[in-house]
């Protein structure tokens, strides 16, 4: 568990994200430079059974101390 600002910007930050729906590019995502929630809103997407949704990671602020960098936790809101 990150505890301090300085600790999380020893870490490598994710800076922008693709969502993509069944290998279809659906938005990109900037993300802030900050640890707490982030929200983001994108047209309305009608997902089947077996529908595949990906989000890859495609820049990274660099760190202090730490070149990894990830994801935590994704919450998915509204209707699905």
């Amino acid at each position: 568990m990150i505890r301090t600002l300085e600790e999380f910007r020893g870490y490598a930050r994710v800076k922008t994200m693709t969502l993509r729906v069944n290998k279809k590019s659906i938005a990109r995502l900037y993300l802030g430079d900050t640890w707490r929630w982030q929200d983001f809103h994108f047209p309305d997407i009608l997902l089947n059974q077996g529908d595949l949704i990906e989000l890859s990671i495609n820049k990274i602020t660099s760190g202090k101390t730490s070149q990894y960098s990830g994801i935590t936790e994704i919450v998915l809101q509204g209707p699905h």
